[in-house]
C-alpha cells in the first residue's frame, strides 16, 4: 500500500468526509472512494493470511524434552 493511500484511509476512519479528503488531496470524490476501498480489500485479505498462518502454527506439534 502507498502511504497516500494510508493517510486517506486513515483519515476517513477518523470520520472526515469523502469530500473533504478529495479537496485535501484535490482529487475525485470517486478517487478516493476507490482508495479506500482497495485498502480496506487488502487488509481484510491480510488479516486473513494472519489468522490462517497463526492456525497451521497451532497444528503443529510440539515437543517437550525431558529430564
Amino acid at each position: 500500500m502507498q502511504p497516500l493511500a494510508i493517510e486517506i484511509y486513515d483519515a476517513f476512519m477518523r470520520g472526515e468526509s469523502i469530500g473533504a479528503i478529495a479537496k485535501k488531496n484535490k482529487m475525485d470524490k470517486g478517487q478516493v472512494r476507490r482508495i479506500v476501498n482497495r485498502v480496506v480489500e487488502e487488509r481484510s485479505v491480510g488479516t486473513e493470511v494472519l489468522h490462517e498462518l497463526q492456525g497451521q502454527e497451532a497444528d503443529k506439534e510440539r515437543r517437550v524434552q525431558g529430564d
